[in-house]
């Protein structure tokens, strides 16, 4: 799959690229192949502030693939980030109200 692409361009995938390869899929909404990418920078972060896109490309193809709990699940993990600016944060309640519309 797309991971194992990911790995075996180096032992140890730059995560520029795998974010890269993560929007490609999700341009081209081919959520499930994107998901696992995401999931993998999400996990890899560090200690470092999240990266607020990353949740949001998760998000977001979890609600392509019709998981809409989880997308749900996500954006409010994202909403609750520590430095995450009050504009970010009022777009990430945004999308999770209109994601609950949609599973209602």
């Amino acid at each position: 799959g797309t991971l194992q692409a990911a790995h075996q361009l180096s032992m140890e995938p730059n995560p520029k690229i795998v974010y890269a390869m993560a929007r490609s899929h999700l341009q081209r909404k081919e959520y499930a192949n994107a998901i696992p990418l995401f999931l993998t920078l999400k996990d890899e972060q560090g200690a470092g502030k999240p990266n607020l896109d990353i949740y949001r490309g998760l998000a977001h193809c979890y609600e392509g693939v019709g998981s809409l709990e989880k997308a749900i699940e996500i954006y409010s993990k994202a909403a609750e980030i520590r430095g995450c600016s009050q504009k970010e944060q009022a777009m990430l309640i945004f999308e999770q109200a209109r994601v609950k519309v949609k599973l209602n």
